[in-house]
């Protein structure tokens, strides 16, 4: 079954009501992204490092969420049980022959189509845009997200389940290994190439997009603040040459994203140049997914990259505070 990379709520009901959701290699993912703090990395590896079991047991606001309500036929997936806390990332990649075996308990096979959904900030698909990006770079492209999140799938309507949907036996997806393809790790961006210059001191060649609200990016007081100084997420200040592109901006006022047209001319006014690769940058790499994501669907040939790593920004910026 061919579906877009965004799909909105009639066409996602109407999977549903047709009992396709299940049975015909489709899927509905659901998760409710909620920032927590990172959890000591030295001991997350000793104790809980790929128990897929083990933390897909425990306790979370994303699976009390999913409990509470969820798109009939849809399966529980948590960032926080498909990603881990590494020592310069919050939210770390398993090698793809670990990360696989999770996606086998959640009983997935190889080339089903996977619908995610979720009910968080930025009308849900904050971090269901995390979990469609992280699966694109273990090789399945085979992905959508739901336009509006489940609070537009309740507007419009759509009935919920509650409880967990059993999910039965074990799949057999696999992984491939193209992390590298979508992502860009901290030793990249700093590597010294033939002209002496780092890649991250080369914005007139990259586009570097920051997605962070524009009071954060240019270090002014503002409303916009009030959420992430409260969630203990506040990093302001920009790295040198990079453009700030608010991730909040490419949703249209109905909460749904912006068309693919708007989309372009928006990113442009940001100063992207469509002849420049692109890197997409955050703070922790969730707002960054969604950017990338939505760039993918609107613009195919922009081939956007998610800095994966905390290390570069926290260190730059707490340089540019310094001075």
């Amino acid at each position: 079954m061919s579906l877009g990379k965004i799909i909105d709520v009639t066409n996602l009901a109407s999977l549903v009501k047709k009992g396709i959701i299940n049975r015909d290699g489709v899927r509905v993912l659901q998760h409710t992204y909620v920032n927590t703090d990172k959890p000591d990395w030295r001991t997350f590896e000793k104790e809980k490092y790929a128990k897929f079991e083990q933390l897909m047991k425990e306790p979370s606001p994303s699976l009390n969420d999913y409990k509470a309500g969820h798109i009939p036929g849809s399966i529980h997936v948590d960032v926080n049980v498909a990603m881990y806390p590494a020592q310069y990332e919050r939210y770390g990649y398993y090698p793809p022959h670990i990360f696989e075996q999770y996606v086998q308990l959640l009983g997935i096979n190889k080339d089903e189509h996977l619908i995610f959904c979720g009910r968080d900030r930025l009308s849900g698909m904050l971090g269901v845009s995390k979990l469609a990006w992280l699966f694109k770079s273990y090789g399945h492209e085979k992905v959508s997200l739901l336009d509006g999140g489940l609070d537009r799938w309740q507007a419009e309507g759509q009935p919920l389940e509650t409880g967990i949907f059993e999910i039965g036996k074990h799949g057999n997806w696999t992984a491939k290994n193209c992390i590298e393809k979508y992502n860009i790790r901290f030793e990249e961006l700093y590597k010294v190439d033939e002209n002496n210059k780092k890649m991250i001191d080369q914005p007139d060649k990259v586009n570097f997009l920051d997605c962070r609200v524009r009071d954060m990016f240019h270090n002014v007081d503002g409303k916009e603040l009030e959420f992430f100084i409260k969630a203990g997420i506040n990093l302001p200040g920009h790295i040198e040459g990079h453009k700030n592109a608010p991730i909040p901006e490419v949703f249209a006022k109905d909460g749904k994203l912006k068309t693919k047209s708007d989309l372009k001319d928006w990113l442009i006014s940001c100063g992207y140049k469509p002849e420049s690769p692109t890197v997409t940058v955050c703070i922790m790499g969730i707002q960054a997914a969604l950017l990338a994501y939505v760039m993918d669907d609107a613009l195919p040939n922009s081939n956007p990259r998610l800095d994966r790593s905390e290390k570069s920004k926290h260190v730059i910026l707490n340089e540019l505070c310094e001075e």
